[in-house]
C-alpha cells in the first residue's frame, strides 16, 4: 500500500512541531524546514488541524503546536483523516449517491473488493499500534528535527534540513 505525498508530509510536520514545542512555529517557519510551499504546507495543517492534530492560532503570538498529547496521536489515524481515500480498487472508492457505480460488471459480488477492505483496516490498525511518541522516540535522527531558531526571511536557509534528515 501506499500513501499519498501530503500523508508522508503530515508526519513529518507533526514531528517537527513536537520536537519544537517549546519554540513559535509558523507555517512559514514549517514550510520553509520541509521545503514545502506555504500554500501545500497549509493545505496539510489545515487538515491535521481539522483532524485534532494540531492547534492552530493566527495573529500575533500565534503558531503551531500539537492539539493532542505524541502517545495519544496514532500514525493510522493520521493517514485515515489526510488520505482521500484508500480506494486501491474502484470498488472501494467513496461515492456520492447520484454518482454511477464503478463500471465492473462484477461490482456487489465480487471477492476482491472484501479482500482490498480487509487489507486496508489491517494496514490502518498495523500504523495504529505506533504513536507519535513512539515515532520520536525510535526515530535516531529527532535532535535534527531541531529548530535552533524560527527562520525569519533573512534567516531562512540556516534551518532548512538536508534530504536525508528530514526523510
Amino acid at each position: 500500500m501506499r500513501l499519498a505525498k501530503g500523508t508522508d508530509y503530515a508526519y513529518r510536520i507533526l514531528m517537527l512541531v513536537a520536537m519544537n514545542k517549546d519554540r513559535d512555529l509558523t507555517v512559514e517557519s514549517v514550510a520553509k524546514a520541509l521545503r514545502l510551499s506555504r500554500t501545500h504546507c497549509m493545505k496539510i495543517i489545515a487538515k491535521l488541524s481539522n483532524g485534532g492534530f494540531l492547534k492552530t492560532q493566527r495573529g500575533r503570538g500565534g503558531g503551531l503546536e500539537l492539539g493532542q498529547e505524541p502517545g495519544e496521536i496514532r500514525m493510522g489515524d493520521v493517514a485515515k483523516v489526510m488520505e482521500a481515500d484508500f480506494g486501491y480498487v474502484e470498488c472501494l472508492c467513496p461515492r456520492c449517491e447520484d454518482e454511477p457505480k464503478p463500471d465492473c460488471p462484477m461490482f456487489g459480488g465480487c471477492e476482491m473488493s472484501r479482500i482490498m477492505s480487509r487489507s486496508v483496516k489491517q494496514f490502518v490498525a498495523s500504523l495504529n499500534q505506533h504513536t507519535l511518541a513512539d515515532v520520536l522516540k525510535r526515530s535516531k535522527n529527532t535532535p535534527n528535527l531541531m529548530m535552533s531558531n524560527c527562520p525569519s526571511e533573512a534567516n531562512a536557509e540556516s534551518v532548512v534540513l538536508s534530504e536525508e534528515q528530514a526523510s
